[in-house]
This record gives structure tokens, sequence and C-alpha cells, in this order.
């Protein structure tokens, strides 16, 4: 070979090798029968965790780089028969972790000895982000499902319980049945509870949140705390002072914290340590890797740690699932931590764990900070208050429950105007010739729902009162209202006598 040749060969291999050394995907070359590397280049070194090239040339594929040897022989063996194979797997690094890769490779002949040729690509971080997003859309599944279920349930349980409740109050006291329709009403008010725990979950509960301080919230939930985890664990709190206002309905996140806490409580059978933490905390946009549908910016941290059993990996993937539990039957009904995830992803926050086995596990809430100052709120007694003949009409699509308000309505000295949908509420309305004091309305209905109904309604009767009654309801549904802040939704199962003291005090307020 001539000197010009030679010069053009050597400038080639050296353009080939400096487009490898620099490629952003790990390359190598190994014998195929031993399976050791010839050649590696640093992508390769630095997707394994070594810090040297010596070091990864010692190794043996099969036992060192791939976790499962049998999908190491798969893939030669489809490079030997068909000359190429591509394959996602899995791979070990220096320190143990795993890592996911795709791999594609082809046999070559080099001086009559076979050799692979291997390119590796790290998709570790897409493959937890799809698997995360898989996660968020089945959730999202579950959530629609357990919110269509929780109110047809709704319903129903308010038909019981109305009609047990006039029962009730047709019984003189002292009469032996009463102890009956009290029964019938307890039974209504735990399945209510299992109902709200759904809600929460499909994010579809009405919450009345306020300006707060999770500090607050925090230092009232503590007395409960303590008489529920016992003295054989140790409670400490670790409070900033500094932590930033957010927005959110202090029961509900009480809530929340109850339900971590007796988690965390039932992981340390033994006694240990439980920590609840608040801090103030920034997100950035490098989080958004990790953390896919957060937003950058300010936050309020609420930390629930505890050192026990911890969670194993199998299981963290399933936790926030409703009526998914590790516990045995009849001592918990799966809808604990799947309401702690419905209700702060509903109060704008989000949340993560971190758990190894044996080592404890970690919950953290943040909450978006607002710049404003907390709200107080005014406490006040129910009064019930009988009608006086005032015409409220009443929209309904489920049939018994309508006629069963509008039964303990007219028995309380109210006129009832009844209509099944929206088209026929403004019909009913447009043919009365009185006065129709309020309207009483379902905030999911056929042909016309809620909103819009009390929309037409005030341009037909301005001075009508509104308020909404749901079994769940997004909030979006009420904002293209003149002024959505004025009206009042109640949550189903109503009880009948909140609900006539609730009216009582809106015509009051307003006559």
């Amino acid at each position: 070979m001539d000197a010009p040749a030679e010069q053009k060969l050597q400038q080639s291999e050296a353009r080939l090798r400096s487009l490898i050394d620099n490629a952003p995907y790990g390359v190598y070359q190994s014998d195929a029968q031993s399976l050791r590397f010839l050649d590696v280049n640093p992508a390769l070194i630095e997707m394994l965790g070594y810090s040297s090239r010596h070091e990864v040339m010692d190794l043996q594929i099969p036992r060192d780089v791939y976790a499962e040897a049998g999908a190491c022989a798969a893939f030669v063996q489809e490079c030997r028969l068909a000359g190429r194979a591509e394959s996602e797997t899995i791979w070990r690094r220096k320190d143990g972790r795993h890592l996911r890769v795709r791999v594609r490779g082809r046999q070559s002949r080099d001086n009559g000895e076979s050799r692979l040729e291997v390119y590796a690509e790290d998709i570790s971080k897409r493959a937890e982000l799809e698997q995360q997003l898989r996660q968020a859309q089945k959730m999202e599944a579950v959530g629609n499902l357990a919110g269509g279920v929780a109110h047809d349930f709704n319903n129903l349980l308010m038909i019981i319980s109305s009609y047990t409740q006039m029962l009730e109050d047709e019984l003189p006291p002292g009469d032996w049945l009463r102890q009956h329709t009290r029964q019938v009403l307890k039974a209504v008010e735990r399945s209510s509870a299992l109902i709200q725990q759904l809600l929460a979950f499909s994010r579809k509960q009405i919450l009345s949140p306020r300006i707060l301080d999770l500090n607050t919230v925090v230092e009232e939930t503590t007395k409960m705390i303590r008489r529920l985890i016992g003295e054989d664990i140790e409670l400490v709190l670790s409070l900033d002072r500094a932590l930033p206002m957010v927005k959110a309905d202090p029961d509900q996140i009480g809530q929340v914290l109850l339900n971590l806490c007796v988690n965390a409580r039932d992981a340390m059978p033994r006694g240990g340590k439980l920590t609840i933490k608040t801090h103030a905390s920034h997100i950035g946009l490098e989080a958004m890797e990790t953390m896919p549908g957060i937003t950058p910016g300010a936050y309020a941290a609420l930390t629930v740690a505890d050192d026990g059993v911890g969670i194993p990996p199998v299981v963290q993937a399933r936790i926030f699932e409703p009526f998914f539990t590790t516990k045995p039957l009849g001592k918990g009904t799966g809808l604990g931590l799947s309401m702690v995830y419905g209700i702060v992803k509903q109060s704008g926050g989000y949340i993560t764990v971190e758990s190894e086995v044996d080592r404890g596990t970690s919950f953290q809430i943040l909450f978006p900070s607002v710049d404003e100052t907390a709200t107080e709120v005014e406490t006040k007694d129910t009064v019930l208050v009988s009608g006086k003949g005032e015409t409220i009409l009443v929209a309904e699509d489920e049939g018994a429950l309508r006629e069963s308000i509008s039964a303990y309505l007219s028995h309380n000295g109210y006129q009832v105007l009844k209509a099944s949908n929206g088209e026929e509420a403004l019909s009913v309305a447009a043919q009365h010739e009185g006065t129709i004091s309020l309207l009483l309305t379902d905030v999911v209905m056929p042909k016309l729902e809620g909103a819009g109904l009390a929309a037409e309604l005030t341009k037909l009767r301005p001075g009508i009162l509104t308020l909404f009654i749901s079994g769940y309801t997004d909030h979006r549904v009420l904002e293209h209202l003149p002024e959505p802040h004025k009206y009042i939704v109640l949550q189903k199962p109503l009880n009948l006598r909140a609900l006539l003291a609730t009216i009582g005090e809106t015509i009051s307020k307003n006559s």
C-alpha cells in the first residue's frame, strides 16, 4: 500500500474511533464464544458505573453485566442465527443498581474469528416515565369508575336516609322503633364515609379550601395522632415556622395526616419513631424529569416518615389504588391511601413515597404556596327553621330521591315544584305564576346540568336563590356562573335536617 493510501486509511480509522469514543450510546465488541469484551467506548464504561476501561475489560458479560444470564444467551443466539438482534434487557452496574437497556447487535468476522458488535442505550428514565404515565392513566380510569359508582350509590343512600329520617320524625320520643331507625341512619353514615373515600380518590369530592398554615393543621391534629399511635411510638415534630401559606381544605388535610400516621403505626408493630416535618421547598425545571406533572415553583412540604417494616417495590407500585391492601381480611378497606392520593391531587398538590424494606417509609406531600394570609373561619350552630309557605323548585333526575326530598320539604312548611332535569325545571318555572324563592338542583343531570339551569333560571327569575347538591362534582362545572362564590354546593348523601337548616338560613339571609 502506498503512503498516501495508508495515510488515508489511518485518517479514516481515526475518524471512526473518534465517532465511537464520542458516541452518546455504549458501544462494545466482544468475542462471540467467550463473551469477554474486546473493546469498549467511554459511554459504556460510564453506563456501567466503572471508572476505567481496564475494569470493564476484565468483566464476563453474562455474569457481570446482565442481571439474568439467560437474557444474554438469548441475545447471542439470535445474533448467531439471524446475524442481527435487538432486545430490551436489564444490566447490572458496578454499584449493584439495575439499568433497563436497549441493545442492538450483529455478528461479524475478523480474521476468521466470530465477534459481536453491540450498541447499548440506557432507557431507564424513559421506561420509568412510561410506567408513571401508564400508572397515571390507570388511576384516572379507576377514578372515573369510582366516581360514577359513588354518585349512584350516594343517591341510594340518600333515599334510604331521607325516608328513615321522616319515619323517625313521626315516631314519638321513647318509641321502641326509634332505636331501629337510629341503627339504619348509623349504617348510612358508615356507608357514606366509604363513599367519601372513593370520591376523594377520584378527585370529585366537594372541598372547602381556604388559605391556611400547614403547621396549624399538624398541631391541631397532633392530639388525636398521639391517641392513635400508642405509647410505644415516639412522635417527633419538626415544623418550619417560616412555612408559606397554602390553599386547601383543612379538614381534608387533617384526614390525610391521620391516614398516613395510622399506616405508619401499623408499620411499627413493636414501636418506633414517627416523624412529621414541614418545610419550604422550591421545585425547579429539572425535577419534572422525576416528578411528571408537577409545576415548578414554591411549595410547602409535609413529610410523614416512620422507621417501620417498609414497603416492597412490587407493592409500592399499587399502594394508591382503591381497595388494594396487604392487611388481613376485615382489617382494612384499602381506601386510606387512595383517599390521601385523591385529596392531594384535588388540592393541586403532589405526593411521593420512598421506602426500603426493614428501613421505613417516607411520604412527602407538596402543596403550592400562596402569597396570602390565613383565612379566619366563623363557627355557628345549626338552627332548624321550618318553611312559611315559600316555594322551592327541586330539580333531581333520580326519581325516588326527588320524591323523598320533596316530601320532607312539604312536611316542613314549603311548597314544592318538581322537575326531573334542567329543561323540565325551566318549563315548570316559566309556567308557575307565583314567586319561587329557591332552586334546589343536582349538579349532574341530563339535558341541562345544574349550573346551566341556575344561569338560565336567574335570567328568567332574577331574584331566585340557588343551592346545589351533588354526589360528586367538578368545580369547573360551576365556573361559568356570574358569581360562583355566592353558590353553596352540598354533598350527598344529605342529612335532611341539615338541608332544612341550610335552606332556612339561605332564605332568611336574603329576605
